[in-house]
């Protein structure tokens, strides 16, 4: 990935990609110009711009804190964790080796959703009081903004299908019930693959339908995980055991030697 460093924490390198512009600049317009000008009425066009800006900036902090988590519980597990970078999609940990553990991976995995979900409570907490004692109006929305997308975050990351943290979970689950890694990567995998043809066909629905902004989200979020769920499967399938994949696994093609 095309990316700039921009610092460390943990000792854990952050890098940002150049798409992470591109979200910003869409979140930023979405807000300033269509959701604070109805939720919020009122205030200048420059008033929505900064606060727009501002809870934009916010929202990816909190994705590097979503990351940092799964860095964060990883080395705490003696695994190595080369870098984080932040992207259009959200953010990607360069875990350096696997869990030894079931529950290793189970808590690596937990870790983001929980910080994702301890960020919105948090600031819903946070917008709600601000508005009680006087904040503008403007700048609680903004902060509860950041609130909601942060326990979204934690909702979707949560669904058992691979690569999100839920996909995790159930790998480690399935891990811990089977004692074969590979199979129960397969399996989470399948499901993620499932998950984002589900988010393909809603997101061209939306598009067909409404023309709504959403769709074109949910497609590239669903083109995304199906291609990532098919290269785990694929290289979960090259080293499971000779017994299996049965159904799950395309028939592996014997190999022959030349005398």
């Amino acid at each position: 990935m095309r990316s700039i460093r921009v610092g460390r924490v943990f000792g854990i390198e952050v890098r940002v990609h150049w798409t992470i512009v591109v979200i910003f600049g869409l979140f930023v317009w979405d807000f300033a110009t269509l959701a604070l000008p109805k939720i919020v009425p009122g205030y200048t066009t420059a008033v929505y711009w900064t606060v727009s800006a501002l809870a934009t900036a916010a929202f990816i902090v909190t994705l590097a804190a979503h990351e940092m988590s799964h860095s964060y519980v990883a080395r705490r597990q003696g695994i190595a964790v080369r870098d984080v970078t932040l992207w259009m999609l959200g953010g990607v940990a360069t875990i350096e080796g696997t869990p030894a553990r079931p529950r290793d991976e189970c808590a690596i995995a937990a870790a983001g959703p929980a910080v994702s979900a301890a960020i919105g409570v948090f600031g819903t907490v946070a917008g709600i009081a601000a508005a009680a004692v006087g904040v503008p109006r403007v700048a609680a929305a903004g902060i509860l903004w950041v609130a909601m997308f942060n326990l979204l975050l934690a909702v979707f990351n949560l669904v058992p299908a691979a690569p999100l943290d839920g996909g995790r979970i159930l790998r480690s689950w399935l891990w811990h019930r089977s004692g074969d890694r590979a199979r129960a990567t397969v399996t989470t995998a399948r499901a993620g693959e499932a998950f984002a043809g589900v988010l393909l066909f809603a997101g061209a629905a939306e598009l067909a339908i409404g023309g709504d902004a959403g769709g074109l989200w949910m497609l590239a979020v669903g083109w995304f995980l199906l291609h990532a769920a098919r290269g785990e499967r694929r290289a979960a399938c090259r080293d499971s055991s000779p017994g299996y994949p049965g159904t799950l696994c395309p028939p592996r093609t014997p190999t022959s030697s030349v005398q």
